[in-house]
Protein backbone atom coordinates (compact mmCIF):
# COMPACT_ATOMS: atom_id res chain seq x y z
CA UNK A 1 0.00 0.00 0.00
CA UNK A 2 1.31 3.51 -0.74
CA UNK A 3 -0.12 6.01 1.36
CA UNK A 4 0.45 9.31 -0.58
CA UNK A 5 -0.37 10.90 -4.52
CA UNK A 6 -2.01 8.66 -6.55
CA UNK A 7 0.66 9.28 -9.16
CA UNK A 8 3.37 8.73 -6.95
CA UNK A 9 2.27 5.02 -5.96
CA UNK A 10 1.39 4.14 -9.74
CA UNK A 11 5.26 5.18 -10.16
CA UNK A 12 6.97 3.01 -7.34
CA UNK A 13 4.95 0.23 -8.48
CA UNK A 14 5.60 0.75 -12.43
CA UNK A 15 9.24 -1.25 -12.12
CA UNK A 16 7.23 -4.52 -10.30
CA UNK A 17 4.40 -4.56 -13.11
CA UNK A 18 7.35 -3.91 -15.89
CA UNK A 19 9.14 -7.12 -14.79
CA UNK A 20 7.46 -9.94 -16.02
CA UNK A 21 3.64 -10.61 -17.20
CA UNK A 22 1.47 -11.31 -13.77
CA UNK A 23 -0.58 -13.91 -13.29
CA UNK A 24 -3.15 -11.28 -11.34
CA UNK A 25 -2.75 -8.27 -10.85
CA UNK A 26 -5.36 -6.18 -7.72
CA UNK A 27 -3.60 -3.44 -7.92
CA UNK A 28 -5.21 0.16 -8.24
CA UNK A 29 -6.42 3.18 -6.63
CA UNK A 30 -8.52 2.90 -3.38
CA UNK A 31 -9.70 4.70 -0.28
CA UNK A 32 -8.23 3.94 2.61
CA UNK A 33 -11.32 2.60 4.44
CA UNK A 34 -11.28 -0.23 0.96
CA UNK A 35 -7.98 -1.35 1.84
CA UNK A 36 -9.09 -2.29 5.16
CA UNK A 37 -11.89 -4.53 3.72
CA UNK A 38 -9.94 -6.53 1.78
CA UNK A 39 -9.37 -9.50 3.61
CA UNK A 40 -13.28 -9.55 4.78
CA UNK A 41 -14.53 -11.92 2.54
CA UNK A 42 -11.28 -14.95 3.85
CA UNK A 43 -12.42 -14.19 7.63
CA UNK A 44 -16.99 -13.50 7.74
CA UNK A 45 -18.11 -12.50 10.83
CA UNK A 46 -19.92 -14.97 12.66
CA UNK A 47 -18.97 -18.33 11.08
CA UNK A 48 -15.67 -19.24 12.05
CA UNK A 49 -13.25 -19.48 14.78
CA UNK A 50 -10.36 -17.53 15.01
CA UNK A 51 -6.83 -18.21 16.92
CA UNK A 52 -3.48 -15.94 15.81
CA UNK A 53 -0.47 -15.09 16.97
CA UNK A 54 2.29 -13.20 14.74
CA UNK A 55 6.33 -13.32 15.81
CA UNK A 56 8.47 -10.92 13.63
CA UNK A 57 11.70 -12.65 12.19
CA UNK A 58 14.96 -11.52 11.98
CA UNK A 59 15.34 -13.95 8.55
CA UNK A 60 13.02 -15.75 6.14
CA UNK A 61 16.47 -18.00 4.96
CA UNK A 62 15.96 -21.91 3.69
CA UNK A 63 15.76 -23.50 7.11
CA UNK A 64 12.86 -20.57 7.51
CA UNK A 65 10.95 -21.59 4.95
CA UNK A 66 10.84 -25.26 5.30
CA UNK A 67 9.73 -24.89 8.78
CA UNK A 68 7.22 -22.50 7.65
CA UNK A 69 6.36 -25.24 4.50
CA UNK A 70 5.98 -28.13 7.22
CA UNK A 71 3.83 -26.31 9.28
CA UNK A 72 1.27 -25.49 6.73
CA UNK A 73 1.29 -29.13 5.15
CA UNK A 74 0.16 -29.84 8.70
CA UNK A 75 -2.73 -27.64 9.31
CA UNK A 76 -5.29 -29.02 10.75
CA UNK A 77 -8.14 -26.52 8.87
CA UNK A 78 -7.68 -26.02 4.89
CA UNK A 79 -8.88 -22.27 5.92
CA UNK A 80 -5.84 -21.47 7.86
CA UNK A 81 -2.62 -19.75 7.08
CA UNK A 82 0.35 -18.78 7.42
CA UNK A 83 1.15 -15.28 6.14
CA UNK A 84 4.60 -13.21 5.48
CA UNK A 85 4.72 -9.48 5.92
CA UNK A 86 7.84 -7.46 4.21
CA UNK A 87 8.56 -4.47 7.04
CA UNK A 88 11.22 -2.17 6.71
CA UNK A 89 11.37 1.10 5.13
CA UNK A 90 10.24 3.91 7.01
CA UNK A 91 8.63 1.31 9.51
CA UNK A 92 11.98 0.45 10.51
CA UNK A 93 13.11 4.21 11.00
CA UNK A 94 11.77 4.71 14.64
CA UNK A 95 14.19 3.98 17.67
CA UNK A 96 13.01 1.34 19.72
CA UNK A 97 12.55 3.73 22.45
CA UNK A 98 10.53 6.61 20.04
CA UNK A 99 7.08 4.70 19.83
CA UNK A 100 5.05 2.75 22.38
CA UNK A 101 5.88 -0.06 19.61
CA UNK A 102 9.17 -0.56 20.60
CA UNK A 103 11.77 -2.58 18.26
CA UNK A 104 10.66 -2.23 14.39
CA UNK A 105 13.63 -3.50 12.63
CA UNK A 106 12.49 -6.62 12.23
CA UNK A 107 12.51 -7.56 8.42
CA UNK A 108 9.12 -9.54 8.12
CA UNK A 109 6.20 -10.27 10.61
CA UNK A 110 4.87 -13.74 10.44
CA UNK A 111 1.03 -14.67 11.01
CA UNK A 112 -0.22 -17.93 12.01
CA UNK A 113 -3.74 -17.76 11.39
CA UNK A 114 -6.04 -20.52 12.24
CA UNK A 115 -10.12 -20.32 10.93
CA UNK A 116 -12.33 -23.28 11.31
CA UNK A 117 -16.20 -24.22 11.23
CA UNK A 118 -16.86 -26.61 14.12
CA UNK A 119 -16.43 -25.52 17.59
CA UNK A 120 -15.09 -29.89 18.45
CA UNK A 121 -12.12 -28.63 16.62
CA UNK A 122 -10.80 -25.58 18.64
CA UNK A 123 -7.97 -27.70 20.24
CA UNK A 124 -6.73 -29.09 17.77
CA UNK A 125 -6.68 -25.57 15.82
CA UNK A 126 -5.38 -23.53 18.80
CA UNK A 127 -2.60 -26.21 19.55
CA UNK A 128 -1.68 -26.07 15.52
CA UNK A 129 -0.99 -22.47 16.18
CA UNK A 130 0.77 -22.40 19.23
CA UNK A 131 3.16 -25.38 17.86
CA UNK A 132 3.79 -23.26 14.55
CA UNK A 133 4.16 -19.86 16.64
CA UNK A 134 6.67 -21.58 19.10
CA UNK A 135 8.79 -23.33 16.05
CA UNK A 136 9.09 -20.13 13.83
CA UNK A 137 9.77 -17.82 16.90
CA UNK A 138 12.98 -19.31 16.87
CA UNK A 139 13.68 -17.03 13.39
CA UNK A 140 13.22 -13.83 14.96
CA UNK A 141 13.31 -12.28 18.55
CA UNK A 142 10.30 -13.89 20.20
CA UNK A 143 8.52 -10.30 19.97
CA UNK A 144 4.65 -10.29 19.30
CA UNK A 145 2.76 -8.31 17.34
CA UNK A 146 -0.45 -6.54 19.25
CA UNK A 147 -2.91 -7.09 16.53
CA UNK A 148 -2.79 -11.10 16.79
CA UNK A 149 -2.78 -11.96 20.26
CA UNK A 150 -4.10 -15.57 20.93
CA UNK A 151 -6.23 -15.25 23.52
CA UNK A 152 -5.03 -11.97 25.09
CA UNK A 153 -2.94 -11.65 27.76
CA UNK A 154 -1.30 -15.50 27.54
CA UNK A 155 2.63 -16.17 28.08
CA UNK A 156 3.33 -12.93 28.76
CA UNK A 157 2.18 -11.78 25.42
CA UNK A 158 1.64 -7.93 25.81
CA UNK A 159 5.47 -7.66 27.62
CA UNK A 160 6.39 -9.76 24.59
CA UNK A 161 4.75 -7.21 22.72
CA UNK A 162 6.04 -3.71 23.65
CA UNK A 163 9.36 -4.89 24.95
CA UNK A 164 11.80 -2.73 26.75
CA UNK A 165 9.10 -0.34 26.55
CA UNK A 166 6.01 -2.42 28.80
CA UNK A 167 7.95 -0.89 32.31
CA UNK A 168 7.80 2.95 30.68
CA UNK A 169 4.33 2.65 29.48
CA UNK A 170 3.10 0.51 32.51
CA UNK A 171 4.78 4.02 34.60
CA UNK A 172 2.11 6.18 31.80
CA UNK A 173 -0.47 3.93 32.62
CA UNK A 174 -0.25 4.51 36.52
CA UNK A 175 -0.20 7.95 36.28
CA UNK A 176 -2.68 8.69 33.98
CA UNK A 177 -5.13 5.78 34.29
CA UNK A 178 -4.38 4.02 37.79
CA UNK A 179 -7.62 2.55 37.84
CA UNK A 180 -7.44 0.89 34.75
CA UNK A 181 -10.54 2.32 32.70
CA UNK A 182 -8.99 1.92 29.37
CA UNK A 183 -8.31 -2.08 29.70
CA UNK A 184 -10.70 -3.56 26.77
CA UNK A 185 -7.49 -3.89 24.52
CA UNK A 186 -4.29 -5.90 24.47
CA UNK A 187 -4.30 -4.29 28.52
CA UNK A 188 -0.92 -3.09 30.24
CA UNK A 189 -1.86 -3.57 33.53
CA UNK A 190 -1.21 -0.02 35.81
Amino acid sequence: MHAGQPEEGEAVLSPLRELDDPLLDMSGILPYTAVQKLFDPFFPEGELHYYWKSVYLDRLDEEAIATLTRAMAERPSPRSMISVWGLGGAMARPGPADTAVGDRSAPYVLEVLANWFDPADSERNIAWTREAFDTLGRFGSGQTNLNFPGLGGENGFVERAFGDNYQRLAALKRKYDPINLFRLNQNIEP
